[in-house]
């Protein structure tokens, strides 16, 4: 099978330039993708695994790829240049681990973006597991104005899990899990944020989410906060939720924590960039804020 023109599902814009979100290709095989990909725009469905010998995305491209536990296994190079590629945006629901593995070196350059959603990891406090894993043979390198965004599960917190030989972040580039970690509560009083150290729902206002220390409450006190969890020295959960405050603005939402950034490199780490997972803050300030995340790096 192939083809010589064009299929497009491309989103179109509101009054004030304000985009929708792509629609769907639904594909029954891999035999239409083709390892260079140039200014596709496609969120695809319906193939569960891909294995080309190499890949090269350019002249803004955007890949999604939806179906749950998608594995794409490239033998040689792969390069996002300028492009956008992204797996399992419908992460919240999805049961499975995507897996994203390289035999040679994986490059993001030109203002490129790679985003990972993790699966499920229902042991995801133990070091050897993860919710989604990028696995590069040779190198990794985030050029300039790159970045790579890993999500952790808001709810079971399986995280993504990034190996390499050598990883390369350059002078801003951005490693990013920032928001990303575990979902923040609603009222009624007492809805415990997700974590281990989620904050509380209170109507007056939501506990902040706990991590390596304890969260605070409204005014300082430390009634509606989570416990702290995990190790300094192997942080491998993601920050936990804050807690919910009052009906009047619309039941609003404590923050989301900070996700993990989990590095396995097996020789060296540059980093003239930016590794971050910052907590998110709540829907207003009657809730409480996520806590921050964690980076765990090994070498």
């Amino acid at each position: 099978s192939g083809w010589s023109g064009s299929v497009s599902t491309e989103a179109g814009t509101g009054g004030s330039s304000v985009a929708g979100q792509r629609g769907t290709l639904w594909l029954a095989d891999d035999e239409l993708l083709g390892s260079t990909i140039v200014g596709t725009t496609w969120r695809l469905y319906g193939i569960t695994a891909w294995s080309p010998a190499s890949l090269s995305m350019s002249g803004a491209a955007a890949l999604s790829f939806e179906e749950p536990g998608f594995a794409l296994t490239v033998a040689g190079d792969a390069v996002i240049d300028g492009s956008a590629l992204s797996f399992g945006l419908n992460g919240p629901s999805d049961p499975a681990a995507t897996t994203f593995g390289i035999g040679g070196s994986l490059l993001l350059t030109n203002a490129a973006s790679l985003a990972l959603y993790g699966g499920n990891a229902t042991q995801n406090g133990a070091v050897t597991n993860y919710g989604a894993l990028i696995g590069v043979t040779n190198d990794l390198v985030i050029a300039t104005n790159a970045v790579l965004y890993v999500y952790s599960h808001p709810t079971n917190g399986g995280s993504v899990r990034l190996s390499m030989r050598d990883l390369t972040v350059a002078a801003g580039g951005r490693i990013l899990a920032d928001d990303a970690g575990f979902e923040g509560s609603v009222v009624p009083t007492g809805t415990k944020a997700y974590g281990p150290g989620g904050g509380y729902a209170f109507l007056d206002g939501g506990g902040g989410g706990s991590y390596g220390g304890r969260g605070r409450g409204r005014d300082g006190a430390m009634v509606y906060v989570g416990n702290t969890y995990g190790s300094s020295n192997a942080p491998a959960i993601p920050g936990s939720g804050g807690g919910g405050g009052s009906f009047t603005s619309g039941n609003p939402r404590g923050g989301r924590g900070g996700g993990l950034v989990r590095i396995d490199a097996r020789g060296d780490v540059t980093v003239d960039g930016t590794i971050s997972a910052n907590g998110g803050a709540g829907d207003s300030g009657n809730t409480g804020g996520g806590s921050g995340g964690a980076v765990y790096i090994t070498t």
